[in-house]
């Protein structure tokens, strides 16, 4: 399979996720001092936390577009850039839960209206033609990376890492064993062995 992405298509991509970064704390910092409610000797501790956030969008964004190489190169309908998205912008979520909200209630119920918008979103892929669906397992990927976008976003990166791992042995190792089963199933079946033999 030839590259998907060339190395300057994603050395762009991280500088461009570097710059965003930098200029997102640059705006915080100076809307706070704006309100009285910076001091400059923490810039350094804030500077620290968005380049935090920064490699957990960038965590994210790697993960999910990874999920979605997947879907794409089986030519489903949600690809690379869908599953990205998914993927991105639960982690924005999660990020939001945990620093505006503080965690605890609120963000349960970030995390629960994530989820749910996801399902519709999911929804969307699943097309019913006569007696055959089709897309649900793309409707499942893309709930599988809206978790994996959440667990970047609150800090659960291992999480992440593992749900991205059994995501991937289900689209490839299970699909093997699927075909397997269903080759099977198809084979006529054998004549039962003579006894006098």
């Amino acid at each position: 399979m030839a590259m998907l992405f060339s190395r300057r298509f994603l050395l762009a991509l991280l500088v461009v996720i570097a710059i965003v970064g930098v200029v997102a704390a640059v705006f915080a910092v100076i809307t706070l001092a704006e309100q009285g409610r910076y001091e400059f000797r923490d810039f350094a501790r804030d500077c620290q936390r968005y380049a935090v956030m920064a490699g957990q969008f960038l965590l994210a964004l790697v993960l999910s577009a990874a999920i979605g190489i997947e879907r794409e190169r089986h030519d489903k309908p949600a690809g690379v850039r869908t599953v990205a998205m998914v993927g991105t912008g639960s982690c924005l979520f999660g990020l939001l839960a945990m620093t505006v909200f503080g965690g605890g209630d609120s963000a349960s119920r970030i995390v629960q209206g994530v989820i749910t918008g996801i399902g519709f979103l999911g929804a969307g892929t699943i097309i019913k033609e006569h007696f055959r669906v089709e897309g649900l397992t793309t409707a499942a990927t893309i709930w599988a990376a809206a978790g994996v976008g959440l667990a970047v976003g609150l800090g659960a990166y291992a999480l992440a890492v593992m749900g991205t791992a059994a995501v991937f042995f289900v689209l490839f190792a299970l699909r093997l064993i699927e075909k397997r089963l269903r080759s099977a199933g198809d084979k006529p079946p054998q004549p039962p062995a003579d006894p006098a033999d």
